[in-house]
């Protein structure tokens, strides 16, 4: 039969056709049918497409393909969509994508996703990407998945990005991090956060920052740290700065740290400190350092 044969069919008629009378269309054939007759492929019929078959077929065509028919592609079938055909698909039909078809995505596929494509991905879709997959996640699409996308990220999505691509969340999308993944995070993914990143976590976050992420934290993210952050660290968290990472703050800094947390400062950092560091602190607070290391009283004096 000719392609306008084949366009008499009915939707119904096409349903009728056995799996082999389908996979031996030409593209030609197929590409002529319409979109309605196309709803008339069952599932079957769609798994036996051949990769040349998939790759012909018209951009509208794709765009009219219901959930249900994408999802019985094969992981093959998938991969040998062009960039172009992924890139017509609608928020509805990503939506509607199984885990399987997301994580058949070549990667090549995956960092032509368009912004409202990515922000459709379900939250299921998205941690079921490989790493290889999300490494070629592009900043931009990075940059606007939705805050329950970042909200529901798993920890080993979260230790597969990229320190461009932590670089390039949002103050918005940084506070939505969970402490679980912040913690699973590696010290080179830490210390590629920016000052900005720093200063935008929660006080909650911080506060749940391990001490080894704390430890990791580069002299400037330190430096970067808000009063109202500061408050929330504890003895073991300071204890878990270096004197290095100590020494950027402020006296306004130094002032927000609470007798808890001043109690873990060490000798050393004392004595590191400046003695405008110092004079931040109340009158309360340095009578509580002295108690404790009977060091204050001398070291102000050498100062």
């Amino acid at each position: 039969w000719t392609s306008t044969q084949f366009g008499a069919l009915t939707a119904d008629a096409i349903g009728g056709l056995t799996t082999a009378e389908v996979a031996s269309m030409s593209t030609t054939q197929l590409t002529g049918f319409t979109t309605t007759q196309l709803k008339g492929f069952s599932t079957t019929d769609i798994a036996v497409l051949n990769t040349t078959q998939v790759g012909s077929l018209l951009t509208t065509q794709v765009a009219a393909l219901s959930t249900t028919q994408l999802n019985a592609f094969t992981a093959t079938e998938v991969s040998f969509l062009s960039t172009t055909q992924v890139g017509v698909l609608t928020t509805t039909q990503v939506k509607g994508l199984s885990t399987t078809f997301v994580a058949s995505l070549t990667t090549t596929q995956v960092s032509s996703l368009t912004t409202a494509q990515v922000q459709a991905l379900t939250t299921t879709d998205v941690n079921a990407l490989s790493a290889a997959q999300i490494s070629f996640l592009t900043t931009v699409q990075i940059a606007n998945l939705t805050s329950v996308q970042i909200g529901a990220l798993t920890t080993t999505f979260a230790t597969s990005l990229t320190t461009q691509q932590l670089g390039a969340l949002t103050t918005t999308q940084v506070k939505q991090i969970t402490a679980t993944d912040l913690n699973a995070l590696s010290a080179a993914q830490i210390s590629f956060l920016s000052t900005v990143q720093i200063a935008n976590l929660t006080s909650t976050q911080i506060g749940d920052l391990s001490t080894t992420n704390l430890a990791a934290m580069t002299t400037q993210q330190v430096g970067a740290l808000t009063t109202t952050q500061i408050k929330v660290l504890n003895s073991t968290d300071i204890a878990a700065l270096s004197t290095t990472q100590l020494g950027t703050w402020t006296s306004t800094q130094m002032s927000a740290l609470t007798s808890s947390g001043a109690s873990g400062l060490t000798t050393s950092d004392i004595a590191s400190f400046s003695t405008t560091q110092i004079n931040g602190r109340s009158e309360e607070h340095t009578s509580e350092l002295q108690s404790r290391l009977h060091l204050v009283c001398r070291l102000l004096l050498e100062k």
